[in-house]
């Protein structure tokens, strides 16, 4: 009898506790995770290699702030490819407080604002762009032991449908050490050539 009533206490009670609002998922493609409590995370870009972020928000999410601090703790210049991606679907980010914009994005000196109901790419040539004369790519450029933060927040997530979903993702690495500008064969023969012309008129006029 008792184990009855307490079955069906325990029914009467989950049937009135209101659903939880869905969280945030992070995709287990993630190469850098935040802390569940601080949203915080702290990467020394000290060797050649690469970042990745993702997650999926769902109607319910509260307003968050993500914190990514990025160190460069060698005494070399570290050149970085950068480039994120919001997008909005069946989900989107109401505007966070006093402002007009569902998320904002910071890195250094760079900020990107998308509008609610927006989708949102930026890369590296408007983060600010060193070029580099090997290649002539532009990468984000880090001084020796420079640091710069990405900070994406974001306002809380409505949506109509049950499932709504949007998502935030990013990509970032820094470049193999760019290798000096290959000399052709040619250009190789040649330099011998000449060298061995000047080498010969000496002889001849030492004769």
């Amino acid at each position: 009898m008792f184990t009855k009533l307490r079955s069906l206490g325990l029914a009467v009670a989950l049937a009135l506790t209101p659903l939880a609002a869905s969280a945030v998922t992070y995709n287990p493609g993630n190469t850098v995770e935040v802390n569940a409590t601080t949203l915080s995370v702290n990467i020394d870009i000290v060797n050649d290699f690469s970042w990745r972020w993702s997650a999926d928000f769902g109607r319910g999410d509260t307003a968050k702030t993500y914190t990514f601090v990025f160190h460069n703790t060698t005494d070399e210049v570290r050149t970085f490819d950068f480039d994120g991606t919001v997008m909005q679907g069946t989900a989107t980010f109401a505007n966070i407080a006093g402002t007009t914009s569902g998320v904002i994005v910071t890195f250094g000196d760079f900020t990107k604002t998308v509008a609610r109901s927006a989708t949102r790419a930026w890369d590296t040539t408007e983060v600010g762009t060193y070029t580099n004369t090997v290649d002539g790519g532009s990468y984000l450029y880090f001084a020796p032991g420079e640091t710069k933060t990405l900070t994406i927040r974001t306002g809380r997530v409505v949506g109509t449908v049950a499932n709504s979903g949007a998502t935030i993702s990013f990509d970032a690495s820094t470049p193999s050490t760019l290798a000096a500008v290959p000399v052709p064969a040619s250009a190789v023969l040649l330099g011998s050539g000449l060298l061995g012309l000047a080498g010969l008129r000496r002889r001849r006029k030492a004769a």
